[in-house]
């Protein structure tokens, strides 16, 4: 994987590369987390890493831009914080983002974009 223009949410992969999306350094937030890939949204628990094998020219190729949007909804009035880490496992850059939460702020989007090279 590597990051486009150095951005943290603008994304390549290769064929068959499998992306993994980790919530870290998770403070105050509730057990599950929201993800949507291109309108498949599955909810997991923040400790269960979502990863998407991307693949191109088949039947079952993803379109290219993919979109992938992590939710996070915030368990308590303030003091909240989270990490995200997107890794490819056929190496290449890291992206990664820290967020604290904002007053009462009942939860965070954080939205991507994901080129099949």
């Amino acid at each position: 994987m590597k990051k486009i223009n150095g951005s943290t949410f603008n994304l390549e992969v290769a064929d068959q590369e499998t992306l993994k999306v980790e919530i870290a350094n998770r403070i105050k937030i509730a057990p599950f987390a929201n993800y949507s890939l291109n309108g498949k949204d599955p909810v997991l628990p923040v400790a269960t890493p979502y990863t998407h094998k991307f693949e191109k020219g088949s039947a079952a190729a993803d379109p290219t831009p993919s979109f992938l949007s992590v939710r996070v909804t915030f368990a308590e009035q303030g003091g909240g914080s989270f990490s995200i880490r997107i890794t490819g496992d056929q190496g290449g850059d890291v992206s990664t983002f820290n967020y604290e939460q904002a007053g009462a702020q009942a939860e965070e989007q954080v939205n991507y974009i994901v080129n099949v090279a």
